[in-house]
């Protein structure tokens, strides 16, 4: 004869324990049938063509114990898993409360469990009935034995009166793909146990595309200690929930929340673990969420984790599909980039055709030679009217209007080759203006600092120094050897290019150093010479210098191995600190300062290192000044990318 046995529970709170959507009742169910060591969940709908008639969920496990029935089903947090944290199996378990039972009642209002257990070398059997219409009174058959050899231990839930709102779900694919996710980290774990969903096997990895795992800590309240939590990130191949897990040590998943973050088309499902968690569960505190103190922090660092992770898969992605771009032919860059200009606006085209790839609709099935055409009108846009991109993204390519806004803003904010090079090279140039007045006038440093023995290299390499016009150049080799023939007239037989003693402390221990380079100007064949004769800082150059150089120049211009016609020569002697004499001669009515000679082809100059970095800081800093883009603009440009996009760009840009 069966019994009733009551919940002396208030209605209104049974209720409440009955409210969930059909995929949190069902996991309670397959909760129960895990803590269980079921190996096998099967789970089938009847539909009687107007909806789902009849649910059941059939399990293996040990089943529940006919004297233990009245305590599971008479009592909350009655639980016999309360007093144990393992099966008999070794799985953690999910639940201690007793209450998940109850959740079985939102997918209909009649909740039958049915359980078989193995008791003295044969199988019983009993039942118990709940209904939604009668909360506090759950209906127990009597104990029945089976015959020798038949029956096998488990449970069988049928679930009747069906409320189909909910239960619907059940017959769909979302339910498959909606538990393969919240129990995949569980499976982990525990991969001995297969569940059936209308004769569908879920496959817990199979949609697993990629994995992360990481461990971080944060402090208690008490700032005493620190707790431990584990970040695990799967990143699926299909759509799924992106949310939030909030999982003990094991996996097992006690609550979520949203994930919170834009993933872009990443579907990633965030695992958050910990012993604290559990405990949180156990106390009730679980559902305060990110309310609570300590778990907020934690849900705070998986975020970043989370952010962090669709970071770094972009910019593999971005190197994956680029990679597959010029390997397929249809990247319409050929040679690597040979300025940073080049290669900035490479990588501000790698960004377009990442987001072509991600969002236009069925780019990837186009032709090899549709993607071509689309790269190759990008590319040239880029190069010759960025504001041409807009038409082409939204026209041409139909990208979202979104992503159009987004790219638009980056490539209207920014010009960016004029941003990454121009005004890096002016700083650059300054700077080095900078330290070249340390180096040759800073007390306390021009005597002390090794390095101005390395003058004649900073000279060498920074011809731009004297003017824009000699910003590139070569060392040729005709012009070294007309000039090694006639350096007699500086009282020297040869170049002194490179400094070998370390112990150059004195400044006198510096020769004098003669630089050359040549600068095409104008039609092929025509150059312009510049020599550069300069003195050791320590030396007070005076008359004696000035004619060796105009004797050295005249020589040099007058020398037949370089075309007359086509010719010019500049010849400049460089000095720190100069003679009365020679400031005679530097400083003369109706000429410009320095200037000794000037001819059609030849003109001879002393110039004080004072002047010319004086000149070179002023021209340098007016074009600064005057760039389209001031540097709170180029800021603001940047910003930009480095928000979005800094996984894509360069070094240059980022700095």
């Amino acid at each position: 004869m069966s019994k009733s046995v009551s919940i002396q529970v208030a209605k209104d709170h049974l209720e409440k324990l009955t409210k969930a959507n059909g995929t949190t009742a069902l996991m309670e169910l397959i909760w129960n049938s895990l803590d269980a060591d079921a190996k096998n969940i099967i789970i089938k709908t009847k539909n009687s063509g107007i909806g789902i008639s009849q649910i059941t969920i059939e399990d293996d496990g040990i089943g529940i114990r006919y004297e233990e029935a009245e305590i599971i089903f008479g009592s909350l947090g009655g639980s016999l898993k309360k007093n144990r944290r393992y099966s008999k199996g070794n799985r953690r378990f999910h639940g201690e409360e007793g209450k998940g039972r109850f959740k079985s009642l939102s997918l209909g209002q009649m909740v039958k469990f049915e359980s078989t257990f193995a008791e003295n070398g044969s199988f019983k059997n009993f039942d118990v009935t709940i209904d939604l219409n009668n909360l506090q009174d759950s209906k127990i058959s009597d104990l029945k034995t089976l015959k020798k050899g038949d029956g096998t231990s488990g449970v069988k839930v049928t679930i009747d009166n069906i409320i189909n709102d909910n239960a619907s779900i059940l017959e769909t694919e979302k339910i498959i793909h909606q538990i393969e996710e919240k129990l995949a980290i569980y499976y982990l774990t525990y991969p001995d146990f297969n569940i059936y969903i209308n004769r569908a096997k879920l496959k817990f990895d199979r949609y697993i595309h990629n994995k992360f795992e990481d461990a971080f800590f944060v402090e208690t309240e008490s700032l005493k200690e620190e707790t431990p939590f584990g970040i695990k990130i799967i990143e699926w191949s299909i759509p799924n929930d992106k949310k939030i897990y909030l999982c003990g040590k094991s996996g097992i998943s006690y609550s979520e929340t949203k994930l919170g973050i834009k993933a872009g088309t990443f579907n990633i499902s965030v695992y958050l673990q910990s012993e604290y968690i559990e405990k949180l569960h156990k106390d009730g505190l679980l559902d305060f969420g990110e309310n609570h103190p300590v778990l907020s922090q934690a849900i705070d660092v998986s975020r970043e984790f989370a952010r962090k992770y669709v970071r770094d898969r972009l910019h593999e992605n971005a190197k994956g599909f680029i990679e597959e771009a010029k390997r397929e032919g249809f990247y319409p860059y050929k040679e690597m980039p040979v300025n940073d200009i080049e290669e900035v606006q490479r990588k501000v085209f790698d960004i377009l055709a990442l987001n072509i790839n991600d969002y236009s609709p069925k780019f990837s099935e186009q032709e090899k030679s549709s993607k071509k055409l689309t790269f190759s009108l990008i590319k040239e846009a880029l190069e010759t009217d960025s504001s041409s991109l807009r038409k082409i993204l939204s026209e041409a390519i139909n990208l979202p209007k979104d992503k159009q806004d987004e790219l638009a803003e980056i490539l209207e904010k920014t010009s960016l080759a004029d941003i990454t090079t121009t005004f890096k090279e002016i700083t650059g140039r300054l700077r080095t203006l900078y330290e070249l007045r340390l180096i040759l006038f800073e007390p306390g440093i021009k005597d002390k600092i090794l390095e101005r023995k390395h003058l004649h290299q900073i000279v060498k390499h920074n011809t731009w120094i004297f003017g824009e016009d000699y910003s590139l150049g070569a060392e040729d080799v005709n012009l070294k050897n007309v000039l090694k023939t006639h350096l007699k007239e500086l009282g020297r037989s040869d170049f002194e290019e490179i400094i070998e003693s370390e112990d150059n402390s004195e400044l006198n221990d510096i020769p004098d150093i003669c630089l050359y380079k040549q600068f095409p100007r104008g039609k092929a064949g025509f150059f312009e010479n510049l020599v550069i004769e300069l003195k050791r800082p320590s030396k007070r150059s005076g008359e004696t210098e000035l004619s060796q150089v105009k004797r050295y120049a005249q020589k040099i211009a007058e020398d037949g191995r370089f075309d007359k016609t086509k010719t010019e020569w500049t010849v400049i002697l460089l000095v720190t600190d100069m003679t009365e004499g020679l400031e005679f001669e530097y400083d003369q009515e109706g000429k410009p300062k320095g200037e000794i000679i000037k001819k059609k082809d030849l003109k001879v100059y002393v110039k004080k290192w004072i002047d010319v970095i004086t000149e070179a800081e002023s021209r340098y800093q007016y074009l600064k000044e005057k760039l389209n883009f001031t540097i709170s603009q180029n800021e603001e440009g940047l910003n930009l990318l480095k928000t979005k996009y800094y996984k894509y760009l360069p070094e240059i840009v980022l700095q």
